[in-house]
């Protein structure tokens, strides 16, 4: 039954791409530039240029500022998993990034607040949209007016390039490597805001928009249109049928490598990367380009370029990813990358984090990139153990001298049952579950979370 429907999916997409092109288009949207400004200038964002024009300015005294912190105790980071799919895999709702696809979809604020009922409390939606009509002069002083002329030169030629690049085409390629379950008659939209005085940016997705800043300094647009793409690959991979989520994580379960787990963890972000950064730039530019990092984070561009072959292949094959793809992407990360098993950067990145106290959360991400996808929690308890054998990360559990808890701890994982340890003492413990995954314990008595980081390193222990 699961063959049938795949079948079927594929030659409806088949049937409908003969008949129909997805549109892309590419906008600007001032009310998302300007909650982009906001996010920007809160005091819970690092320094960044909007952060630095915003305190040089004479907008930063009490009035404005006493905005900004209402904005920050604003609270509309909202999110809901889709648990009837693979846990920890299909992207949930995060409800500001809904937010953002609205103002970027909205004709003006009143269509904005129409769209946005319901996803946060009226309170807090008008107050949001107060903010946005007090912040917009600020954005337009401080930003918009001043980069006016180069952004809009620069949509004009991402416009240009949109037109005269086959993108349909790319389009449905990577369309029937994921088998995604797309109709093609809801447009793409790309969504670019100024980026003054920069060189880097970054991009993100939510269902059918991509959204960038365009720094001032850029003019590689196929550069900047293959980042889109991988954007839009992310969409693709996630819009899967649900059939074919569970199949895909059966898939990297069933293989016997040690290696799996991680691999999976990796699949999504490398995949993106191979297909937007490597084949569709490819396209794009007449070449392949195997000097050059493809992503920021070492180790997706790092996969990426080595599954590349085997991605390539697919794609012009024409063939949907099925488990003998799975098998040999995993057969390439245990040849090439089995030694990440052993790299705490690496290892950190999809962590899921339990301690009971509040700072050591703070030097986790002090000390490893932030991690993606798992919810931290902040007590160590009976339930939240248990509900840990459905998270396929690394997981780390910090005890600040208390000899229950390590009990507890090792009455929950049956790899425990023959742990010894000292509660009086200070150690690192790790263990390498039967799920393919890390135990890291971190037992404080006289000594530091932050102590114990800077000389971790990962063995299995007894």
């Amino acid at each position: 039954m699961i063959k049938s429907s795949l079948c079927f999916l594929l030659l409806l997409t088949s049937l409908k791409s003969s008949a129909q092109d997805v549109q892309f288009e590419t906008k600007f949207s001032e009310p998302f530039a300007v909650f982009q400004f906001l996010n920007s200038i809160s005091s819970k964002s690092p320094d960044n240029i909007y952060k630095k024009l915003f305190a040089r300015s004479d907008f930063a005294g009490k009035p404005y500022s006493d905005l900004v912190a209402r904005f920050d105790s604003l609270n509309i980071d909202y999110d809901y998993d889709f648990t009837d799919y693979p846990a920890g895999q299909k992207i949930g709702i995060d409800v500001s990034n809904l937010l953002s696809r609205n103002l970027i979809l909205c004709n003006g604020i009143q269509d904005f607040k129409i769209r946005s009922l319901g996803l946060v409390p009226n309170e807090k939606l008008l107050s949001l949209i107060d903010l946005l009509k007090q912040f917009t002069p600020v954005y337009e002083a401080l930003v918009y007016d001043s980069s006016k002329a180069r952004f809009n030169e620069q949509l004009q030629a991402i416009s240009d390039l949109l037109k005269a690049t086959n993108i349909n085409y790319y389009f449905t390629e990577s369309l029937q490597f994921y088998n995604s379950a797309w109709d093609l008659s809801i447009p793409f939209i790309f969504c670019f805001y100024p980026l003054p005085h920069s060189m880097g940016f970054t991009a993100t997705a939510v269902s059918n928009v991509s959204m960038s800043p365009l720094a001032d300094s850029l003019n590689d647009y196929k550069v900047l249109l293959s980042i889109m793409l991988h954007e839009v690959s992310h969409i693709l991979y996630d819009e899967r049928s649900r059939s074919l989520w569970n199949q895909t994580e059966e898939w990297f379960s069933s293989n016997p490598s040690k290696v799996n787990r991680y691999a999976n963890s990796l699949f999504n972000e490398a995949m993106a990367t191979a297909v937007g950064n490597g084949y569709l730039a490819s396209q794009l530019n007449g070449k392949e380009d195997t000097t050059h990092r493809w992503f920021g984070i070492k180790y997706i561009s790092m996969m990426a370029k080595t599954a590349y072959p085997l991605v390539k292949e697919y794609i012009t094959s024409r063939k949907p990813m099925d488990r003998d793809f799975v098998n040999r992407y995993i057969q390439l990360y245990q040849e090439h990358f089995s030694d990440w098993l052993y790299d705490p950067q690496y290892l950190m990145r999809g962590r899921l984090l339990l301690s009971e106290k509040a700072s050591d959360f703070d030097i986790l991400r002090r000390f490893y990139a932030p991690a993606a996808g798992n919810e931290d929690q902040k007590e160590i308890s009976e339930t939240v153990l248990k509900n840990l054998g459905n998270n396929h990360g690394t997981k780390v559990i910090i005890v600040n001298d208390n000899k229950e808890k390590l009990q507890l701890i090792k009455n929950s994982f049956p790899e425990l049952n023959t742990w010894h340890y000292d509660p009086s003492e200070d150690f690192v413990y790790s263990k390498f579950l039967k799920d393919n995954t890390w135990l890291i314990i971190l037992n404080n008595v006289k000594t530091t979370t932050a102590a114990k980081l800077r000389s971790l390193t990962i063995k299995d222990e007894n």
